[in-house]
């Protein structure tokens, strides 16, 4: 029953809400056509029914993501061709730079709030609805967290849903997610190939969204915020904006989400040695560290050391360049000291999972006695003894 409802209810929701919007977009069309009186009610009735669709498919994709976490769910819907469903919209999103989905139904609720007043801004009280969530995010004190969590509540009861600004960007991290919770399964992977898998996975190392020319500029790609709270906006400097002054429309890839990803893919090795073939193991060094990316860089990294072939390429004499050989050798190595001397557990086994599979390069050892690494390696052991004591 499980299989049945995660894959059969989304899709009968989301199929009801698109009927109900093609509907209403017919009658506008016709009534606009026809110059009828009921022209701009009819217009506003099909851009609300969009609306509501969205967000019906939003939520519906966020149910199917959850419930792909399941492995008898997921196993069963992989082979139904669920992976087709994910990669597309994400390819023509990250790598075709096309709008991203929802994009142009936000921005027509926007343009009507803007033609049609007070009663017609849903978009631009969506807005500040994003402020007060913004506020509750990024608040450490548990007073000041109480009091934005209260504004939030009462001005969400005040407008009634506040979403519609959210909407695209929620979708795409439900997409994401639903790619990390397939991306592993040998079934679907040769569909994901043929969705572009390699190009929205390096889109995603190299925080593409933020930076079109990141490939090329090492300098470039998810700033430094991304690692330290989720930037819902394409600018990160600014906080939030209003959608109708940005076309990005809080579309903004998250970090966790993205690096999820990439390491579902990272899983196989066709992925993992054109990951490295094409600078994607530098650019995941690049990837700014804090609370939201810690735990999934590492994961990354030890990811490639699990596929031989892959570490050989990265790692290969001959190819001492920026993104093989010995200087990423040396980097990789530092990464992960780091992460031995940090206090994130779940970072520090993957860092020593990965050592553990490159030891037997001799560029890692190499780089490994010049960095001092055998004491953060010892003490760690030190400390697990003592806990097992």
């Amino acid at each position: 029953p499980m299989q049945t409802h995660a894959d059969a209810a989304p899709r009968t929701a989301r199929r009801e809400a698109f009927e109900a919007a093609e509907t209403a977009e017919a009658a506008a069309v016709d009534a606009e056509r026809e110059n009828a009186p009921t022209a701009g009610l009819a217009r506003q009735a099909a851009n609300t029914a969009n609306l509501e669709a969205l967000r019906v498919k939003t939520y519906a994709m966020g149910c199917l993501a959850v419930a792909l976490e399941a492995e008898d769910v997921a196993s069963a819907l992989v082979r139904d061709g669920v992976m087709g469903e994910i990669m597309t919209p994400l390819r023509s999103f990250l790598v075709d730079n096309e709008p991203a989905e929802g994009v142009s139904v936000v921005e027509a609720a926007a343009k009507q709030g803007t033609d049609g007043g007070e009663s017609g801004g849903t978009v631009t009280q969506d807005a500040r609805t994003a402020a007060h969530y913004d506020a509750l995010l990024n608040t450490d004190d548990a007073e000041d967290v109480g009091t934005a969590g209260a504004a939030l509540a009462d001005f969400s009861v005040k407008r009634g849903a506040g979403d519609a600004w959210l909407l695209p960007g929620r979708l795409l991290a439900a997409r994401l997610r639903a790619l990390a919770a397939t991306g592993e399964y040998i079934e679907c992977f040769g569909q994901a190939l043929q969705g572009g898998a390699v190009d929205v996975g390096m889109a995603l190392v190299t925080g593409k969204y933020w930076n079109p020319e990141s490939n090329a500029n090492a300098n470039k790609g998810w700033p430094p915020e991304t690692a330290r709270r989720r930037v819902l906006t394409g600018n990160p400097g600014n906080g939030h904006q209003n959608p109708n002054d940005s076309e990005k429309c809080v579309c903004a890839p998250q970090l966790p989400e993205s690096l999820a990803a990439v390491c579902a893919l990272l899983a196989h090795a066709k992925f993992a040695v054109t990951f490295v073939d094409r600078g994607g193991v530098a650019a995941l060094l690049r990837v700014p560290r804090g609370p939201l990316s810690v735990d999934e860089s590492y994961r990354c990294l030890f990811a490639v050391s699990q596929t031989p072939s892959a570490m050989e390429r990265l790692l290969a004499p001959g190819r001492d360049t920026a993104d093989t050989g010995p200087n990423v050798a040396k980097r990789c190595v530092n990464f992960v000291l780091a992460a031995l001397d940090g206090g994130h557990e779940a970072a520090r086994r993957h860092a020593a999972l990965f050592l553990a599979l490159s030891f037997p390069f001799p560029a890692v050892v190499d780089a490994f006695d010049a960095a001092g690494g055998l004491r953060p390696l010892l003490n760690l052991l030190r400390h697990a003894a003592q806990l097992s004591s």
